[in-house]
């Protein structure tokens, strides 16, 4: 049977703990206030962000992961397992989605989810695909379910 890793961004609105129950792997962003710039999740926390949002009165500022950054997550990813299904903040959001496809382009057996979505929705899709990865179900049909599904939760 085919070993299939799950992979998003940090956008995606799922605890810290389920993540790594379920050996989802997470690429952050990086997020500038003024110029100031941190990791998502690795030198900020979501807590000091938003604490950092109030004391300032701005808005963080992200940019979209560029293709090479992950060409190289994907290929760590692939060392851990036979696919790779990542699951992207949605392309109406960002063009990270766009970054990752070229990406995907590059290696065999990644597979990317346009979730349509931010946060939440992000998670939604990631639970289902989660379902579908217990089920049996091989990275390719993961991803053509998912899309699917993130029409649906539009």
């Amino acid at each position: 049977m085919q070993k299939i890793v799950f992979a998003t961004d940090s956008s995606c609105d799922i605890p810290k703990h389920f993540l790594t129950d379920n050996d989802i792997s997470v690429l952050p962003y990086h997020i500038s206030f003024g110029d100031e710039d941190f990791i998502d999740g690795v030198t900020i926390t979501r807590d000091a962000l938003y604490a950092k949002e109030k004391e300032t009165g701005m808005m963080p500022k992200t940019a979209a992961i560029p293709p090479a950054v992950f060409e190289d997550f994907f290929r760590e990813l692939l060392e851990k397992g036979d696919a790779v299904v990542y699951f992207s903040l949605g392309s109406r959001f960002s063009s990270a989605c766009q970054n990752a496809c070229i990406a995907a382009a590059a290696l065999e057996n990644v597979f990317v989810v346009d979730t349509n979505s931010l946060s939440s929705g992000e998670a939604l899709i990631l639970l289902h695909a989660i379902a579908l990865r217990e089920s049996g179900k091989d990275a390719a049909a993961i991803q053509e379910e998912c899309e699917a599904y993130s029409a649906r939760c539009d």
